[in-house]
């Protein structure tokens, strides 16, 4: 029983993570529609959110063994959390890139 809480708390936190880094995707195309990105920029700002999948599915691992399920989930969330906040900071599309890339790859 103990093991089945654990688990559901582990996935949950994991969908509400994903919830989050999902719903970011449509408010950066448009804020960036917003902010005059051309349509290539915010085309590179969605393959940004590919290319941070494929780091974190090879990084991830490694990171996982190295310290561990819990404490790799939490860097990780708090890394996605810290990029989203960033987002306002510098309104540079290049800089938004960055930010896509370190908000997917932990999740």
């Amino acid at each position: 029983m103990r093991l089945i809480i654990s688990l559901s708390a582990l996935l949950i936190s994991v969908i509400f993570v994903q919830i989050g880094t999902g719903s970011l995707g449509p408010l950066d195309a448009l804020s960036g529609l917003k902010l005059g990105f051309s349509p290539t920029e915010i085309g590179y700002m969605g393959s940004a959110h590919f290319l941070g999948f494929f780091i974190g599915c090879v990084l991830s691992p490694y990171i996982v063994i190295r310290s561990g399920h819990a404490r790799a989930f939490a860097v990780m969330a708090a890394v996605s959390t810290i990029s989203i906040i960033l987002h306002p900071v510098v309104q540079e599309s290049w800089f938004w890139m960055i930010l896509r890339v370190l908000t997917v790859m932990p999740s």
